[in-house]
Protein backbone atom coordinates (compact mmCIF):
# COMPACT_ATOMS: atom_id res chain seq x y z
CA UNK A 1 0.00 0.00 0.00
CA UNK A 2 1.73 3.32 -1.19
CA UNK A 3 1.70 6.15 1.48
CA UNK A 4 -1.11 8.23 -0.32
CA UNK A 5 -3.49 4.99 0.21
CA UNK A 6 -2.33 4.58 3.58
CA UNK A 7 -3.11 8.13 4.16
CA UNK A 8 -6.81 8.15 2.85
CA UNK A 9 -7.47 4.61 4.70
CA UNK A 10 -6.29 6.68 7.53
CA UNK A 11 -8.64 9.46 6.93
CA UNK A 12 -11.83 7.42 6.44
CA UNK A 13 -10.85 5.56 9.77
CA UNK A 14 -11.17 9.00 11.56
CA UNK A 15 -14.32 9.37 9.69
CA UNK A 16 -15.49 6.13 10.53
CA UNK A 17 -14.32 6.29 14.60
CA UNK A 18 -16.45 9.86 14.61
CA UNK A 19 -19.61 8.57 12.88
CA UNK A 20 -19.96 5.14 14.43
CA UNK A 21 -17.55 4.87 17.45
CA UNK A 22 -14.59 2.64 18.10
CA UNK A 23 -16.43 -0.56 18.44
CA UNK A 24 -18.31 -0.85 15.61
CA UNK A 25 -18.54 -3.49 12.66
CA UNK A 26 -16.97 -0.65 10.06
CA UNK A 27 -14.48 0.45 12.78
CA UNK A 28 -13.09 -3.48 12.71
CA UNK A 29 -12.92 -3.82 9.04
CA UNK A 30 -10.44 -0.80 9.15
CA UNK A 31 -8.58 -2.05 11.93
CA UNK A 32 -8.27 -4.90 9.46
CA UNK A 33 -7.21 -3.70 6.43
CA UNK A 34 -4.73 -1.44 8.66
CA UNK A 35 -3.39 -4.77 9.76
CA UNK A 36 -2.52 -6.27 6.48
CA UNK A 37 0.35 -3.81 6.49
CA UNK A 38 3.24 -5.74 8.30
CA UNK A 39 6.20 -4.52 9.33
CA UNK A 40 8.31 -4.58 6.55
CA UNK A 41 5.45 -2.52 4.77
CA UNK A 42 5.37 0.13 6.79
CA UNK A 43 7.83 2.83 6.12
CA UNK A 44 8.99 6.31 7.35
CA UNK A 45 6.26 7.84 5.50
CA UNK A 46 3.98 5.60 6.52
CA UNK A 47 4.69 6.54 10.28
CA UNK A 48 5.20 10.15 9.00
CA UNK A 49 1.97 10.14 8.10
CA UNK A 50 0.26 8.37 11.34
CA UNK A 51 1.80 11.39 12.58
CA UNK A 52 0.62 14.29 10.59
CA UNK A 53 -2.74 12.91 11.08
CA UNK A 54 -2.53 12.72 15.18
CA UNK A 55 -2.25 9.42 15.28
CA UNK A 56 0.99 9.13 16.56
CA UNK A 57 2.63 11.83 18.99
CA UNK A 58 5.66 13.74 17.07
CA UNK A 59 8.98 12.71 18.74
CA UNK A 60 10.61 15.20 21.26
CA UNK A 61 13.61 16.64 19.35
CA UNK A 62 16.86 14.94 20.82
CA UNK A 63 19.21 16.90 22.86
CA UNK A 64 22.09 16.86 20.47
CA UNK A 65 19.54 18.03 17.68
CA UNK A 66 18.80 21.16 19.63
CA UNK A 67 22.33 21.93 20.68
CA UNK A 68 23.49 21.28 16.70
CA UNK A 69 20.22 23.35 15.77
CA UNK A 70 21.88 26.32 18.38
CA UNK A 71 25.04 25.63 16.66
CA UNK A 72 24.61 26.44 13.65
CA UNK A 73 22.42 29.64 14.88
CA UNK A 74 25.47 30.48 16.57
CA UNK A 75 27.55 30.24 13.27
CA UNK A 76 25.54 32.40 11.59
CA UNK A 77 25.30 34.89 14.21
CA UNK A 78 28.79 35.36 15.61
CA UNK A 79 30.96 33.02 12.91
CA UNK A 80 32.71 29.90 12.94
CA UNK A 81 35.61 30.71 14.89
CA UNK A 82 34.01 32.96 17.57
CA UNK A 83 34.29 32.31 21.30
CA UNK A 84 30.48 31.48 20.94
CA UNK A 85 30.67 29.24 18.23
CA UNK A 86 33.21 27.37 20.37
CA UNK A 87 31.23 26.72 22.98
CA UNK A 88 27.98 25.92 21.53
CA UNK A 89 30.87 23.15 19.53
CA UNK A 90 31.76 21.59 22.65
CA UNK A 91 28.44 21.72 24.30
CA UNK A 92 26.85 19.78 20.89
CA UNK A 93 29.95 17.45 21.96
CA UNK A 94 28.80 17.16 25.79
CA UNK A 95 25.06 16.15 24.77
CA UNK A 96 25.95 13.57 22.28
CA UNK A 97 25.51 10.67 22.27
CA UNK A 98 28.61 7.62 22.50
CA UNK A 99 28.42 6.54 18.76
CA UNK A 100 28.67 9.80 17.64
CA UNK A 101 31.46 10.72 19.14
CA UNK A 102 33.27 7.49 18.13
CA UNK A 103 32.13 8.44 14.79
CA UNK A 104 33.49 12.21 15.05
CA UNK A 105 36.96 10.92 16.28
CA UNK A 106 37.42 8.23 13.23
CA UNK A 107 36.63 11.10 10.80
CA UNK A 108 39.19 13.47 12.90
CA UNK A 109 41.86 10.43 12.88
CA UNK A 110 41.41 9.93 9.29
CA UNK A 111 40.92 13.31 8.42
CA UNK A 112 43.76 15.17 10.36
CA UNK A 113 45.81 12.04 11.20
CA UNK A 114 46.40 13.06 14.81
CA UNK A 115 49.59 12.50 16.61
CA UNK A 116 49.97 9.75 18.97
CA UNK A 117 49.25 10.29 22.18
CA UNK A 118 51.55 10.52 24.54
CA UNK A 119 49.65 9.43 28.03
CA UNK A 120 46.14 9.74 29.51
CA UNK A 121 44.63 11.79 32.26
CA UNK A 122 43.35 9.97 35.34
CA UNK A 123 39.97 9.21 33.51
CA UNK A 124 41.71 8.30 30.08
CA UNK A 125 41.16 10.91 28.30
CA UNK A 126 44.68 10.76 25.65
CA UNK A 127 47.21 13.40 26.05
CA UNK A 128 49.05 14.89 23.12
CA UNK A 129 52.23 17.01 22.77
CA UNK A 130 51.87 20.96 22.26
CA UNK A 131 54.95 20.59 19.57
CA UNK A 132 53.08 17.76 18.01
CA UNK A 133 49.80 19.09 17.79
CA UNK A 134 51.40 22.76 16.69
CA UNK A 135 53.04 21.14 13.76
CA UNK A 136 49.96 18.92 12.67
CA UNK A 137 48.11 22.15 12.64
CA UNK A 138 50.79 23.95 11.10
CA UNK A 139 51.40 26.35 13.32
CA UNK A 140 53.73 27.79 15.74
CA UNK A 141 53.85 26.32 19.05
CA UNK A 142 53.27 29.78 20.46
CA UNK A 143 50.12 30.19 18.72
CA UNK A 144 49.13 26.45 19.65
CA UNK A 145 49.55 27.83 23.01
CA UNK A 146 47.79 31.12 22.70
CA UNK A 147 44.87 28.68 21.38
CA UNK A 148 44.90 25.91 24.17
CA UNK A 149 44.55 29.14 26.82
CA UNK A 150 41.69 30.85 24.70
CA UNK A 151 40.20 27.62 24.57
CA UNK A 152 40.52 27.31 28.22
CA UNK A 153 39.61 30.71 29.47
CA UNK A 154 36.04 30.20 26.95
CA UNK A 155 35.28 26.72 28.39
CA UNK A 156 36.31 26.80 31.85
CA UNK A 157 37.91 23.75 31.58
CA UNK A 158 41.88 22.97 32.17
CA UNK A 159 43.46 21.42 29.15
CA UNK A 160 47.01 22.08 29.74
CA UNK A 161 48.55 19.07 32.19
CA UNK A 162 51.95 18.82 33.17
CA UNK A 163 54.33 20.43 30.93
CA UNK A 164 53.78 20.32 26.95
CA UNK A 165 50.76 17.77 27.40
CA UNK A 166 47.18 18.66 26.28
CA UNK A 167 44.15 16.79 26.02
CA UNK A 168 42.35 17.28 22.77
CA UNK A 169 38.58 16.61 21.95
Amino acid sequence: MNVEQFEELLVRFQGIIKKHGAKSKETEQVINEVAMLDDQAMTPEHVEVMRKLGMLPTPAPSPMSLALAAYQDTIQSFGEDSPEATIAFLHMLEVAPPEFLEAADQVVEEMFDMPNSIGVTEDGTPLFSLNDIAAKLDISVDDATKKMVELEAITGKKLHHEGQCFSVH
